[in-house]
């Protein structure tokens, strides 16, 4: 994951050693798009917008 983790947050950055996406996948990645895992509850995003908001991002 070394130069793609920045954008995975959450659960996610804890799944696999490697990243695979499809071609928009990649786009999505490519535009600054975060990436969390689908199983991630409540708890888990309300800490995950916590840190984007402090990076300026709006988390809504």
């Amino acid at each position: 994951m070394e130069g793609y983790g920045y954008y995975l947050e959450g659960t996610v950055r804890n799944i696999s050693d490697f990243i695979y996406a499809f071609p928009d996948g990649l786009a999505a990645y490519l535009t600054g798009q975060y990436f969390v895992a689908e199983s991630d509850n409540e708890f888990v995003l309300d800490r995950v917008c916590r840190t984007l908001r402090l990076r300026g991002i709006d988390c809504s």
